[in-house]
Order: structure tokens, then C-alpha cells, then sequence
């Protein structure tokens, strides 16, 4: 009795043939002796010509010569080579010719089978090759030995391949090949779904046994029920140079690995960045390795960031030599390869392996890729996106509402930039002579800062950004004109309904400063005695103002104006301590508290008085400005709060009454002071540097009730008087605002 999958392929077989008799032989010119003479495949009846003649499999040539589509048909076996008896290994005729894409595309390949050997072709063997072929959108399934391009794969040679879409079956699955015997495979791609329901699963090739795997990289999933599962490879016991692995990898079993599931030969130059899953012996880079058949790994990194292992070899501890985890940062730096040896220059006097694009990982040399900067991800502000293609005169057309580009879509330069102000899906495709050489998408989150409608960058939406909307309406928006100088919100193409409908939303909106300002603080101070200040410049003291403004992380600058009217900025810079001046001292910087917390510090310690005019009592106006390029103000009042009236200036020196500046001592010490009698003053300090601080809201303590125990040497400790006041300034930001006189003394314990 017949299955239905058996009748189905007598059937198929019955159709070709009747093609066949037709038109034998003829194909689309040639004869099949040499490349020079290659039978020409111009069209699918050409294809089905082939599937139909076994004799021509054998040493003969062929060219592929127009893009072929087999939409609609379904194959239940290898189109070409298949297994003729399903019951014991292959058995038919492997291909042994020279089959040439010459840069074509076969579209929309479906194979459905139980059977094995399922693939293009059944079986290469033999010195066959297979070159410069594209198999785009693929649907294969079967059961033991299953690629997209070759099922099995002897001694030929596949070389300038790539295949897209989904690969399926039982085991020995790979989205190229499912098995690699003495073969080589050189300058491949996969972006394709691999899934096994058995082992050795890879998203180029099954099982890579005593063949060469060179300048290859698979990008899709893979998936297997079984062991040996890998991102490029399942398992390897010969030799993978220069290749890398970029999709998830996840197993319902052991020997799991972001390029290869197991190892028992060479791994040179590769990386991997895929997310890793499953049972046990899980790894960035390998999932096990056999030492007891020399399995070596050179120069091999894996993200340890994306794919949430610190593991590269899932079953050793430590990892063996040549294999490196590192941060997405240092995987996108050219120093962490050329440093391990990779090939990324000419100079030599060999071609590079590798090619280094800007904000991103390695490429093969040879790749033809489209780049984005920033790339997809989450942003708290609209991005200006820069897309560059490796391709010199590709025309690179573009979508943003997820379709697939055409050459109907609009068009960008390669190197300039497409303004993205809402969340979306950018997807770019780049021709050369009417063919498409290479495509990237990616999905960017936009959490902006201020109101959408917010289209002039001061974070609210008012009569300013209506105008530029009447300025605008109804343009083309490209990046010729900036998108409409940043109009353009949804990257639509045309100023629209769109964009008014968001400045009609959020008109008079405004996102609140208090939502990124966390707190002021103003400090004027007379400072006594620095011993540093004493030591390195001679003076005896320092008229201060110290400035500090809290931020969230969306801060990217602050800028303030004093009641004198002079405005000062407080860089993007990390702290930087007391740097030189005729007049004094500055010091000045961003601190990172937290990764949502800065802290923006302005301070000037002068040598003489008359330069804090330049500051002085009243309302102090600070602007910061934002990642999103927006910016807000606040103001805060230097003085006491609630009333117009300043802050009175402390004069009274504080002064230590139990030993002088400089004197020796024995712990534990005494500290006592002179009573304050300033009426200016609020609250008394007393610190030692790296020791302790105590602090009292009132001016009666003339001491610390009890000695201090201290060790021997050198001591810092100081004795401040304040007026300090604390309030909310209009924006309900935390706001604290003083006045002091400090004096530091050195003692020495004995």
C-alpha cells in the first residue's frame, strides 16, 4: 500500500517527466561541457529539466541565468540528487558537476518529507560544487539529513552560498548542510530557523566531519531536542576558521553552544553572541569539547552580555586556552581581536579576513551588509539613525513601518541619516544593478524625554512649535531636508494629520524639571587654615562658591546664571579636582552616583574676596539640557527662604581651644572651641578627616563631651559655622542654600 507522501512524489515525478518530454535537452542553450558552455538554467521548466536527468549530474555544468521563483510548488523530495530508496542510507546519483548562481536567487524552495536526504540537492560529491547561489525564503523539512542547499555534502565544494527561511527535520540538520564529509564550505551564510528533533542540529551545518568550514556565519535560531546543538555548527571534528554565530541556540538536552555544540577538532578566529539554553554543558562558545581527540580552540570569543553565560565551554572549568568572554563593548572593539592576532588589514600582503564597522562586531571580509548607528534598541530620545552600506554604489531604499523595502521605497545615501522620533521597526535593502546584495532591520523603542508635540527641543509644547508646523505642512520630508528640520515625528515622509494631531494632544504640555532634577545646593564659604591650600600655594585662606546640582541620567549638561549675571556651564567631564588658576583654585565635573544618579559639581576656592562678585546673593537660574536635545530651567533663591531678605555673612573665625595649628598631642585628644556668639550663625560642625564628623543644630556645645582615640601621626580635623536653609523652590525641587566659616588645623598624635 501506497502512502500518501508516496503517491505524492510519483506524481511529482509524473509531472517532470511529462515537462521532460517536451522539451529534452534543450534547457536554456549550452551543453553542459565546460564553464564556458554551462547549460543555462532561465527558467523553472530549465530546473525541472535537470530534476528529471540523473545523466546530466555527473561532471557536468551549469549556470544559473535569471532569478527563478517556485511559489505555489511543493516537493516531496531533493529537487535535485534525491534518495531513491529511503530504506538504507542514500541511494541515487550525487551531484558531481559545477552548478553556478552566477549572484541568482532560487525564491520560495518547499520540500515536505519524512524522508532523509532532503535538501536542493540530495547529495554533492565528488569534487561538486556549488557556487554563488542564493536560496531565499526556504521551507525544507524532512527526517536524517537535511540542508537547505545539500543534504549531504562529500568531498565538493559549496562556496558563495546563502540560504533564508526555515530548515527542519529529525537529525543532522543544518541550514546549508545537514552533513559536511571532506567537504568545504567557504564564504556561506545562513539566516534561517534551524530546528532538530534529534541531534547534531547547526544553523550552517549539521555535523562538520573531516571537512573545512571557512568565513561563514549563521544569524537565525536553532533549536534541538537532542545533544549537539550549535549556532553554526553541531558538531565539529575537523576545522572552522573565521567564522561567527549570531542567533539564540537553545536545547532540550546537553552539548548546547553558541557556535558549536561539540568540538573534537580546530575552532580559529570565531565568535559567537548568541543567547544559550538548555539542559546542561552549556556554552558562549562551545558546549563540550573531546580532549581524547585533540580538540583545540585558537583566538575565540563569545559575549558573555548576550548570551547570558560566563561559560565559553559549557563542560570544563576552567575554559581552556583560546577562548575569551567579553562585554558587547569590548566584542565591538577592534583591539580585543587584533590584539588575540585576526587578520584585518591588506598589509600583510594578503586580502584581511575581517572588517571592523563602526559600532559593531566583526564581519567576514567578503560580507556585503548594511549598517545602522545607533542600532536597535532603547533610547530615551528621538535618534538620528546613520545607515552605511559596504557595498560602493548599492542604492540603499528604506521602510519604517515594518514592510519589506522595494525599489519603490524611498531612497538614502549611504552614510547619512534617517531621524527616528517614535517607536518603530527601520528596515533597508540594497540594490546594485536590479539585484538586492543586502538588507538590515531593526526595532528602535523611543521613550523620549519631552511631550511628542514637542518640535523645536525645549521640551514644551506651545505656539512656537504650531508655527514650525505651518512652516512645514504638507512637505516631503527626506534627508535632504533633515526630515523637515525634525519635524517629521513619525518618519512618515509628509508633514500631516500625524504631527498635528501630537502638538494638538499635548499642546501646553510639559513634561516636570522636578522629574530630573533631584536637588540644589549653594554654598558660600569663607575657608581657614586648608593645609593643602597653606602647603602648595601660601595662602592662609579661601573666599568659595560651591555649586551642586543632582540629575537623573537624561542630563546631559547644566548651565547656570548668577544674580551678577554671569553665566557658567558645568561640563559633561568627570570630576575634576581643584585645577590650577591665577585667582584659585576650580574644580568642576559630572560624578556618576548610580547609573540614574549625577552629580554636577561647580567649585572656585579664590585667593581674594572681590572675586565672589562675580556670584552673590539672589535668584540663581539653571538650565539643563537633556539627551533629546530639549532643555528646562529652575530657579533657585540664595537667600533666606519665603522672604527677599540674604543670607547674613558669618564673621567669626572658629577656633580649636585645646591645642593650636601644628601642635603634637596625646590621644585621646581633647577638642574643644571657642564659644560662637556670631548671630549669623545656625549650627556648629566639627570633623576629622577619614575619622569621624559630628554635627550640632545649635551654637551652646563649646566641645566634644569625651576624648577622641586617635593613632599616631598626622591628623586633619576642622571646626565649621553655618546658617544652613532648607526648602522647595516653585518646581518642588529639594533645594539647600548657605553661608559658613570653616578653619582646618593639622595635629600630630604621639
Amino acid at each position: 500500500m501506497k502512502t500518501a507522501g508516496a503517491v505524492y512524489r510519483v506524481l511529482s515525478l509524473m509531472v517532470c517527466v511529462l515537462s521532460i518530454s517536451l522539451s529534452a535537452g534543450t534547457y536554456g542553450g549550452g551543453d553542459g561541457l565546460s564553464e564556458a558552455t554551462a547549460y543555462r538554467i532561465s527558467s523553472v521548466a530549465d530546473l525541472q529539466e535537470l530534476m528529471a536527468t540523473p545523466a546530466d549530474w555527473v561532471g557536468t555544468y551549469f549556470i544559473l541565468t535569471a532569478d527563478l521563483d517556485l511559489s505555489g510548488m511543493t516537493y516531496s523530495r531533493a529537487l535535485i540528487a534525491p534518495d531513491t530508496d529511503v530504506t538504507d542510507g542514500y541511494q541515487g546519483q550525487p551531484f558531481t558537476g559545477v552548478f553556478d548562481g552566477a549572484g541568482h536567487t532560487i525564491d520560495h524552495l518547499t520540500i515536505v518529507s519524512d524522508d532523509g536526504f532532503i535538501g536542493l540537492f540530495g547529495q554533492v560529491s565528488s569534487g561538486g560544487q556549488i557556487r554563488n547561489l542564493s536560496l531565499d525564503n526556504v521551507v525544507v523539512h524532512g527526517g536524517y539529513y537535511v540542508g537547505g542547499l545539500a543534504a549531504y555534502h562529500y568531498d565538493g565544494t559549496i562556496h558563495s552560498c546563502h540560504v533564508t527561511g526555515s530548515v527542519s527535520g529529525m537529525g543532522f540538520i543544518g541550514g546549508l548542510a545537514g552533513f559536511n564529509f571532506f567537504g568545504t564550505l567557504q564564504s556561506c551564510y545562513t539566516e534561517c530557523s534551524v530546528n532538530g528533533l534529534s541531534s547534531h542540529v547547526g544553523g550552517l551545518v549539521g555535523y562538520n566531519y573531516d571537512g573545512t568550514v571557512q568565513s561563514c556565519y549563521a544569524s537565525g535560531d536553532t533549536f534541538g531536542n537532542g545533544t549537539f546543538v550549535g549556532g553554526l555548527a553541531g558538531e565539529n571534528d575537523s576545522t572552522i576558521i573565521c567564522c561567527y554565530a549570531t542567533g539564540a541556540v537553545a536545547g532540550n538536552y546537553y552539548y548546547v553552544g553558541g557556535l558549536v555544540g561539540q568540538n573534537w577538532g580546530t575552532i580559529d578566529s570565531c565568535y559567537a553572541t548568541g543567547f544559550v539554553s538548555g539542559m546542561g554543558y552549556l556554552g558562549g562558545l562551545v558546549g563540550g569539547i573531546n580532549y581524547g581527540f585533540n580538540s583545540t580552540t585558537i583566538s575565540c570569543f563569545w559575549d558573555e552580555q548576550t548570551s547570558g553565560t560566563s561559560d565559553g565551554v559549557g563542560d570544563t572549568a576552567p575554559d581552556p586556552a583560546g577562548v575569551f568572554g567579553k562585554t558587547t563593548v569590548q566584542m565591538k572593539t577592534l583591539d580585543t581581536f587584533t590584539n588575540a592576532g585576526w587578520d584585518f588589514s591588506a598589509a600583510d600582503g594578503d586580502a584581511a579576513d575581517w572588517l571592523m564597522p563602526a559600532g559593531s562586531y566583526p564581519k567576514l571580509a567578503w560580507e556585503k551588509y548594511i549598517t545602522f548607528s545607533p542600532d536597535g534598541g532603547r533610547y530615551p530620545a528621538r535618534q538620528a539613525v546613520t545607515v552605511t552600506c559596504s557595498v560602493p554604489g548599492a542604492v540603499i531604499h528604506y521602510t519604517t513601518n515594518g514592510a519589506v523595502p522595494t525599489e519603490n521605497d524611498p531612497v538614502i545615501a549611504s552614510g547619512t541619516s534617517i531621524l527616528i522620533s517614535k517607536s518603530l521597526t527601520l528596515r533597508t535593502a540594497a540594490w546594485v544593478g536590479g539585484a538586492m546584495v543586502c538588507s538590515q532591520s531593526a526595532d528602535y523603542v523611543i521613550d523620549r524625554i519631552c511631550p511628542r508635540g514637542d518640535l523645536n527641543g525645549d521640551c514644551k509644547v506651545d505656539l512656537q512649535d504650531l508655527a514650525l508646523l505651518s512652516q512645514w505642512w504638507l512637505e516631503v520630508c527626506n534627508v535632504t531636508n533633515q526630515w523637515c528640520g525634525g519635524v517629521d515625528l513619525d518618519a512618515s515622509g509628509l508633514i500631516d494629520m500625524g504631527e498635528l494631531e501630537d502638538v494638538a494632544t499635548d499642546n501646553l504640555s510639559e513634561e516636570a524639571v522636578a522629574g530630573h532634577i533631584k536637588e540644589f545646593t549653594i554654598i558660600a564659604q569663607r575657608d581657614y587654615g586648608d593645609s593643602y591650600i597653606q602647603h602648595y600655594y601660601g595662602k592662609g585662606m579661601t573666599y568659595d562658591i560651591s555649586i551642586q546640582v543632582s540629575t537623573d541620567a537624561t542630563v546631559t549638561a547644566v548651565e547656570f546664571i548668577t544674580p551678577a549675571g554671569n553665566t557658567y556651564s558645568i561640563p559633561a567631564t568627570s570630576y575634576t579636582w581643584r585645577e590650577s588658576h591665577p585667582d584659585g583654585l576650580f574644580s568642576y565635573g559630572k560624578s556618576t552616583i548610580t547609573p540614574d544618579w549625577l552629580l554636577w559639581e561647580y567649585e572656585y576656592k579664590f585667593f581674594n574676596e572681590s572675586s565672589l562678585s562675580a556670584y552673590g546673593d539672589g535668584l540663581y537660574t539653571f538650565t539643563v539640557h537633556y539627551i533629546d536635545g530639549g532643555m528646562q530651567q529652575s530657579a533657585v533663591w540664595f537667600g533666606i527662604p519665603d522672604t527677599l531678605e540674604p543670607i547674613a555673612t558669618p564673621t567669626q573665625i572658629p577656633t580649636f581651644t585645646s591645642f593650636d595649628n601644628g601642635d603634637t598631642v596625646s590621644s585621646p585628644v581633647t577638642f574643644t572651641w571657642q564659644a560662637c556668639t556670631d548671630p549669623a550663625i545656625q549650627s556648629i560642625g566639627m570633623g576629622i578627616v577619614y575619622v569621624d564628623y559630628w554635627g550640632f543644630d545649635d551654637k551652646t556645645p563649646t566641645g566634644l563631651a569625651s576624648p577622641v582615640t586617635l593613632s599616631t601621626g598626622e591628623h586633619d580635623v576642622w571646626l565649621l559655622f553655618d546658617s544652613y536653609y532648607g526648602y522647595q523652590n516653585e518646581d518642588g525641587i529639594e533645594v539647600g542654600v548657605c553661608k559658613q566659616n570653616q578653619s582646618h588645623y593639622v595635629i600630630t598624635v604621639n
